[in-house]
């Protein structure tokens, strides 16, 4: 798995693009470098996960798990919205659980990076 990212301060959007097989560990292991080098700025918004270019690799037992680490991590992405930009039905099958397991974060799947974009700024 790899992993990219960067911030955009005039929406205050935090992009993070995978690509890749991506475990829940390779998950876990980006956000904490990300938060440990203080990447993540705190005036975000909102954080955009692109995985059109990845495989989550068992997403339906992953799901739970996810959701669990935005929990945990709620000083982190509280009050933040989360948008997953996916193309295939495998790939779409984690957000829309997260967006039912968790009640810490607001979540939600998207086909579109400007559909996300619209979401997170609105």
């Amino acid at each position: 798995m790899k992993f990219a990212f960067n911030f955009d301060t005039t929406d205050h959007i935090f992009y993070k693009y995978y690509t890749g097989m991506v475990s829940f560990s390779d998950f876990v292991s980006s956000w904490q470098y990300i938060i440990s080098n203080n990447f993540l700025p705190s005036d975000a918004k909102g954080i955009l996960l692109d995985y059109r270019k990845a495989t989550i690799l068992s997403p339906i037992d992953e799901a739970l798990k996810v959701s669990d680490y935005f929990s945990v991590n709620g000083n982190v992405f509280q009050h933040k919205k989360i948008a997953f930009v996916t193309e295939t039905p495998e790939q779409i099958i984690l957000p829309i659980l997260i967006q039912e397991y968790s009640v810490e974060c607001e979540s939600r799947p998207f086909s579109t990076v400007e559909a996300a974009v619209r979401w997170i700024t609105s």
